[in-house]
């Protein structure tokens, strides 16, 4: 039995070294290096954990190989291994960055159907993904459930909801909202401002925009080129 123990400890202790090898090859983006020690580790005996699926997730993805990568996160399932919201944070974070839009909503249906709550993080990226697709209908909806799970917004969320507004070309939702962002506490930061200007201008509220341009001005925070475009 005292064999039997020691040998499950030295595996168990080999497969946190061998996953922390395998993170370093992914850092240097080095992912069939990740993939064949992966299947090097299965073949001496190790059981890959959590951490250790979530690794290759992750090189697969900074790779751009995202079929590959849901390709290993079915793998993992069979494996009895559950996912986390890192798993599914790696893999959303990865369509939403290359656009994807219908696998982006694909998963994060996956997520909630197996009883993951989202984090800010998730739900921020959800949203930035939908509006690289020009989604702000399914954007402010996501945002919706975002509320109703009382999750804090951040200055990115303001900031997704600003642009999401701007993309919709209402510049009085693109007040609206930034009056709730300052409601919630949140400080208003340059992306928001220049959110702000660059939607009102588009929409041709200029008296709105000079105010707004006023109210960064007297927050002492230096507006940039797009701050002075939504004047003109």
């Amino acid at each position: 039995m005292a064999a039997i123990v020691s040998n499950s400890f030295i595996l168990q202790t080999d497969i946190v070294m061998r996953t922390a090898v395998m993170q370093a090859l992914s850092k240097c983006g080095s992912v069939d290096s990740v993939l064949k020690e992966f299947g090097l580790l299965q073949k001496e005996g190790m059981i890959p954990t959590q951490v250790t699926w979530n690794v290759v997730i992750q090189s697969l993805c900074d790779a751009g190989s995202t079929q590959e990568a849901m390709d290993m996160l079915n793998r993992m399932r069979n494996a009895k291994i559950t996912p986390d919201i890192r798993t599914y944070t790696i893999l959303l974070s990865s369509f939403a960055k290359n656009g994807q839009k219908e696998e982006l909503i694909h998963l994060y249906q996956d997520m909630k159907s197996n009883r993951i709550k989202p984090d800010v993080f998730v739900y921020n990226t959800i949203m930035s993904g939908l509006l690289h697709a020009k989604d702000q209908k399914s954007a402010f909806h996501v945002y919706d459930e975002m509320k109703s799970a009382n999750i804090a917004p951040t200055n990115v969320t303001q900031s997704l909801l600003l642009k999401a507004c701007g993309l919709g070309g209402d510049g009085r939702d693109v007040l609206k909202y930034f009056g709730e962002l300052k409601q919630s506490g949140i400080i208003p930061s340059l992306q928001n401002y220049n959110t702000v200007l660059s939607s009102l201008g588009n929409a041709g509220l200029a008296d709105d925009a000079k105010k707004i341009f006023e109210e960064m001005i007297a927050a002492k925070i230096q507006p940039e080129a797009i701050a002075w475009n939504g004047l003109l």
